[in-house]
C-alpha cells in the first residue's frame, strides 16, 4: 500500500506542480496572442454575450434544435452534481 501511495504521490506532483501551471499559461497566452488580445479589445462584446443575456428577460421562443435553455442548462448541471 505503500508504494501505491508514493507513486499517487509522485504522479500529483507532475501532474498538478509547476508543469500543468506553465502549461496552463502557455495555452492562455497562446489563444491571447492568436485572438488579437480579444478579451482585451472587445470587453463590451463579451459583456453583452454573456452577463446581458443570462439576466435578460426578453422571450426568445422555443430554442433551435439541439440547444439547451438556461433553465435545462443549470438542472443538467445540478443532476450531473447530484449524480455522481
Amino acid at each position: 500500500m505503500e508504494i501505491i501511495m508514493q507513486v499517487n504521490d509522485f504522479i500529483n506532483g507532475i501532474v498538478w506542480g509547476v508543469p500543468l501551471l506553465v502549461l496552463i499559461l502557455a495555452t492562455g497566452l497562446f489563444y491571447t496572442i492568436r485572438l488579437g488580445f480579444f478579451q482585451f479589445a472587445r470587453p463590451g462584446f463579451l459583456f453583452r454575450e454573456t452577463i446581458v443575456k443570462a439576466f435578460s428577460k426578453k422571450d426568445e421562443g422555443k430554442p433551435a434544435a439541439g440547444e439547451l435553455t438556461s433553465f435545462q442548462a443549470a438542472m443538467t448541471s445540478v443532476a450531473a452534481i447530484v449524480g455522481s
